[in-house]
């Protein structure tokens, strides 16, 4: 059979696996210019009529009823009844995705995304379509809903989900450790100083990033709570906002900066994560996979505030307990948790030293030698 390229299938349940896939599509590009990576939206392409609906249900769905949704992630975490029949229904309705195969002829197929991985599974495990499958699971997690038994290896972000694995009866030989696919610009040298001049912001002065993911989750409440902290002079600080698409955020974010004179700036969507981290002092954030492996490759001490039950708590779990962040769930603990870090640098630096030791800056790149050496291994066993 005529080998195609290398399919990637994501999901754009949140930003995390868009940001997996194209960060190694990129490093493939950078290392194997001779591989041809493709992404697609697997949800998009596959269920184009059931994806803005389950879409916009689960991104609200989690939001408005989180212990529903923690309720149910716990109940799932390892395989059982209820599992074998979400995974069941999960299989409903290929037939477009299995042409889309066809037509494609992928000579590897990598998902960032649980839905696509269940899948590819199901084509492989009912011989509708053989190829060698790669899941880069986009938490530090263990959750059934990542793992599907014709899947043949699984790139995970820390060698405690690797263990997990093991425990539930994958090979270890089939388990990649290389970290979840971050961008290179996070390997990158930058001049702090440079950088808040040029945003507007004092180099002298600590900086706080806060972030709540593409959608801009963090929320109002905290963001004004913060602002008004700052106005008060209760924090010696300055801040960055990125609100991400939260339009609503960003502009009553920039109504308080003006009225009350504030050192912080206010951006949504944005590129330049990677400078905007490395000319922080500390991140608050909501412990999502991605930004959470971008803030250790850069050194960059975690607030976590409020994570969601389900992969949020787990990737908040395995950040506290690595030394690089810190836990909050009370707005009055959060804004005294940060005054005193922002006063003890020695604790800071502790905690900066403590991500850099359980990052993996490289983590695109080595994903992206797995790849080639699977392609590698297939070309063989066809000559």
């Amino acid at each position: 059979m005529e080998k195609g390229p290398i399919l990637i299938l994501t999901g754009d349940y949140g930003s995390g696996h868009i940001q997996a896939a194209h960060a190694l599509r990129r490093a493939l590009a950078a290392l194997h210019p001779e591989i041809k990576a493709e992404i697609m939206d697997y949800m998009a392409e596959a269920h184009p009529r059931v994806h803005p609906i389950s879409k916009y249900v689960y991104l609200n769905g989690v939001q408005t009823f989180p212990k529903t949704y923690g309720y149910f992630y716990g109940k799932t975490r390892h395989h059982n009844r209820l599992t074998s029949s979400l995974k069941f229904m999960q299989a409903l309705g290929l037939g477009k995705f299995l042409t889309m195969l066809q037509t494609i002829k992928p000579s590897v197929v990598v998902s960032t995304f649980p839905l696509a991985a269940g899948a590819m599974s199901f084509m492989k495990d009912n011989g509708l379509y053989e190829v060698p499958t790669v899941t880069v699971i986009t938490d530090f997690t263990d959750h059934s809903y990542w793992l599907y038994p014709e899947t043949d290896y699984y790139v995970v972000g820390s060698i405690e989900v690797a263990h997990s694995l093991s425990r539930v009866g994958v090979e270890p030989e089939r388990i990649s450790v290389t970290g979840i696919p971050i961008r290179p610009e996070y390997n990158g040298a930058y001049d702090k100083t440079a950088i808040l001049t040029e945003i507007g912001l004092d180099p002298e002065r600590p900086t706080v990033l806060v972030m709540g993911g593409g959608n801009g989750l963090m929320g109002q409440e905290i963001g004004e709570a913060l602002c008004l902290s700052l106005a008060r002079k209760e924090l010696h600080a300055q801040m960055i906002f990125v609100c991400g698409h939260n339009d609503k955020l960003r502009l009553h974010l920039t109504r308080l900066k003006f009225a009350h004179k504030l050192p912080i700036v206010v951006t949504g969507f944005t590129d330049r994560v990677p400078e905007l981290m490395a000319a922080s002092d500390l991140l608050l954030t909501k412990s999502g996979g991605l930004t959470s492996s971008e803030a250790l490759a850069v050194g960059l001490p975690m607030l976590i505030y409020k994570p969601l039950p389900g992969q949020e708590i787990d990737n908040a779990n395995f950040l506290r307990n690595s030394g690089a962040a810190i836990h909050i769930e009370d707005e009055a603990d959060l804004l005294s948790t940060m005054r005193m870090l922002l006063k003890s640098p020695a604790r800071l630096d502790m905690m900066r030293r403590q991500a850099k030791k359980v990052s993996k800056p490289y983590s695109a790149e080595a994903a992206a030698g797995l790849v080639a050496e699977l392609i590698a291994q297939s070309n063989k066993q066809t000559v």
